[in-house]
């Protein structure tokens, strides 16, 4: 009897420690299978097909979908936010800059000519035209995953397409000594920054990659003029995840400064925030269930050795 309560326990304890810790980790299927679109250096996905894709042909992206990302008032406690215009999901902690504050209906906005961030929540450096991150502080977050870009599409009326630029800069606060320049751009795009909404020249003028607001697939419309309740468009850098998978602590290489500029935002104001992931992992990761069902054949164990000496 002993030994059942002891094993009883132990069942338990795999159920309780089996439940998901970050449930906010999401999987990004591999390059290979055709679902993401090359900007640049950045490769993009729609959540909503992706959604399409891999949950039985759902065409629309409700709470609950495994590609269902909330990004509403107070949900982003669990991300790093980079732009948002809820107020309360501006600050960030150690090792990230807090959020950068987009007002509503302001078009272009750009992190080079709008305010930075008062409160830096000791960044190595700060610069004043990007958004700044520690890169140590970004790998005891990211504790293994990788990080994953999301950008919500936040658009009214007619035309709810919008366009986003955007450069990502590893380097050294020590030594000012830069590891590599990655760029989301699209130099295809006909989209051209009007001269009138880029008084001293300060913005870039073309590579503008189109956040579509209706995108085609498979035969199919999908919406993603989602607001700012989730996330549309999640986007990862290959290059900065197999730099973070080789640094270490005594690198010189301990900041990245992201620098974002958007452009015919209609109203509403845009999100931008990076969140932990998997990408490519085919491995199944076994659910609480399954862990459960594990348990308690455990626990019949020493009922059947009981049985079997009676």
């Amino acid at each position: 009897m002993k030994r059942t309560i002891i094993t009883l326990l132990f069942v338990i304890g795999i159920f309780v420690t089996a439940q998901p810790e970050r449930a906010e980790a999401l999987y990004l299927p591999d390059l290979s299978t055709g679902l993401a679109r090359q900007y640049g250096d950045f490769y993009s996905y729609s959540l909503p097909i992706l959604n399409y894709v891999y949950n039985s042909g759902d065409t629309t992206l409700n709470s609950g979908d495994p590609y269902y990302v909330a990004s509403g008032p107070g949900q982003l406690a669990d991300d790093i936010v980079i732009m948002t215009g809820s107020e309360g999901d501006a600050a960030n902690t150690t090792g990230f800059e807090d959020a950068y504050a987009v007002p509503n209906n302001y078009n272009p906005y750009s992190t080079i000519t709008y305010a930075d961030p008062t409160s830096n929540n000791g960044i190595y450096a700060d610069n004043s035209t990007t958004w700044d991150m520690n890169i140590d502080a970004l790998v005891a977050y990211l504790d293994g995953d990788i990080p994953i870009f999301y950008f919500n599409n936040n658009e009214t009326g007619g035309d709810q397409d919008l366009y986003i630029i955007a450069t990502l800069t590893i380097w050294s606060s020590s030594t000012s000594a830069v590891y590599g320049i990655y760029y989301l751009t699209d130099p295809t795009t006909s989209y051209e920054l009007p001269a009138e909404d880029n008084p001293g020249d300060l913005l870039p003028t073309t590579g503008y990659v189109l956040s579509g607001g209706d995108v085609e697939y498979d035969g199919e419309i999908f919406s993603h003029n989602l607001g700012a309740n989730n996330a549309a468009y999640a986007a990862i850098l290959p290059a900065l995840n197999e730099f973070l998978a080789a640094w270490t602590d005594d690198s010189i290489y301990d900041m990245i400064s992201l620098e974002i500029t958007t452009s015919q935002v209609d109203n509403g104001y845009e999100q931008a925030f990076i969140g932990r992931g998997t990408y490519g992992d085919t491995t199944t990761v076994p659910e609480p269930s399954t862990w459960l069902l594990l348990g308690l054949g455990m626990l019949c164990l020493p009922l059947v050795r009981r049985f079997r000496r009676s």
